[in-house]
């Protein structure tokens, strides 16, 4: 999960939460403007990005530019999207 927040503030959150996963951090919005996924009052927009280990970008999902709400994919079928275009 990539948070536009510095990299201690990051830290501060895995540590409290006991997460067992890193939060990347993106003080700059450089990855958000680089997906598009931009901001809803100064929080991101939703947005999934599925990377093969040679760092190929495979799945991009992101909340609709238009404002609208829409669901976001499960897990599971966003994974089968992401193996699909991998065929």
């Amino acid at each position: 999960m990539i948070l536009p927040l510095p990299l201690a503030q990051c830290h501060e959150i895995v540590e409290s939460l006991g997460l067992n996963y890193p939060l990347y951090s993106d003080p700059q919005w450089r990855v958000f403007e680089a997906y598009g996924t931009g901001h809803i009052l100064y929080a991101p927009k939703q947005a999934w990005v599925g990377v093969d280990s040679g760092g190929t970008v495979r799945y991009v999902w992101r909340q609709g530019a238009d404002q609208a709400v829409q669901p976001v994919p499960l897990a599971l079928e966003a994974l089968d999207e992401f193996q699909a275009v991998r065929s």
